[in-house]
């Protein structure tokens, strides 16, 4: 993998400004990869989005703001060495 689109839609109460998912890539690197995040749709932009390789074949998308319930927030990713 190195790039792809995802799709998040929290669900229930008491969504937090956290990590909100973990990806698992196909590819293991030789290093944790370079990972790029960007919205995709209007609810994403404003969430602050960060993306954080935790491991050699996985990386994490969080936000800065809480979501809300049933919204469905969309990124594009570009993951490089």
């Amino acid at each position: 993998d190195t790039s792809g689109t995802i799709k998040l839609v929290p669900g229930g109460t008491g969504i937090a400004a956290s990590d909100q998912c973990t990806v698992n890539l196909s590819t293991n690197y030789g290093t944790f990869p370079h990972v790029v995040v960007s919205p995709a749709n209007s609810a994403s932009q404003v969430l602050g989005v960060y993306a954080a390789a935790n491991a050699l074949s996985t990386f994490v998308i969080g936000f800065t703001t809480a979501g809300t319930s049933g919204v469905t927030y969309t990124y594009n990713y570009f993951v490089a060495q």
